[in-house]
């Protein structure tokens, strides 16, 4: 199959829900150490900013041909990082806000939802912004495949949703869901479990990794692209594989299909 055919036959829906955030970087040159203390000095900087985040987690989805609805905070938290130019490591991250408001829903978003969308996508920072009852109350209303990333850490309130998590996340969990879990591992690939038993593996192709920023919900947006598309539209790609692609991008990235695609082409010469 040619990479630039790659297309879904209809418009897919997804119904997103979580916290956002400003992602600023400060990227300038490291040339010498401050008098003043063992910490490097940035100069020259360029400076940028874009949402992040859940917001991000929206820009994969609809880079991967999802038509989007989207609830999230209002209030602002913003994430600083300051990154040396010539290695491009970030040398300091400074975050402002670390709670948001409380989602508030409203009987609209729950009426005809499995008629209005195709899966339900949750980014949720455990910022304040979804309460496990929220989360909790969309699966009982909706037959749709909910797809979940999470820092909160009793999972087995979400059993019957697709649970995605690092290994940070894992090893901080106090218990897992019934059904499916999926445990990313960074360059180490990601592991599938179901009802705590591993049944899939995937490795992670050697790239040359620029930023791993937004590599998660690049994952998380694959993983419901995987799920929810035909697979004939598809290009036989995993997750890790899309996940992997934006890691060789600076700052957060969303590929197409067709990028993935090529990607992956690449990778198997």
């Amino acid at each position: 199959m040619n990479a630039t055919t790659i297309q879904p036959q209809k418009q897919f829906r997804a119904l997103l829900l979580g916290e956002t955030c400003i992602d600023r970087y400060v990227i300038g040159d490291v040339d010498r150490i401050s008098p003043e203390a063992p910490i490097p000095i940035l100069s020259n900087p360029d400076r940028n900013e874009s949402k992040g985040m859940a917001a991000n987690v929206k820009r994969n989805l609809e880079a991967l041909g999802f038509k989007v609805t989207f609830y999230t905070n209002k209030n602002t938290i913003i994430k600083t990082r300051f990154v040396d130019r010539k290695s491009g490591q970030q040398i300091l991250r400074l975050d402002d806000g670390e709670t948001v408001d409380e989602w508030q829903p409203w009987i609209g978003v729950y009426s005809g939802i499995d008629q209005n969308y195709d899966c339900v996508v949750i980014s949720d920072y455990d910022k304040g912004f979804l309460t496990y009852d929220h989360i909790t109350d969309l699966r009982n209303r909706c037959s749709l495949p909910i797809f979940i990333d999470t820092k909160k850490t009793n999972l087995a309130k979400f059993s019957g949703c697709i649970v995605k998590i690092n290994e940070t996340e894992y090893k901080k969990a106090t218990s897992f869901p019934s059904g499916t879990l999926v445990v990313t591992k960074g360059a180490s690939g990601a592991e599938y479990y179901h009802d705590d038993v591993l049944y899939l593996q995937y490795t992670a192709p050697t790239v040359n990794v620029v930023d791993v920023c937004g590599c998660g919900d690049t994952f998380l947006a694959a993983l419901a692209a995987l799920c929810v598309i035909e697979p004939s539209d598809l290009g036989g790609w995993t997750p890790v594989q899309a996940a992997s692609l934006t890691a060789t991008k600076r700052g957060t990235y969303a590929p197409t299909l067709q990028e993935i695609d090529s990607f992956v082409r690449q990778l198997d010469k």
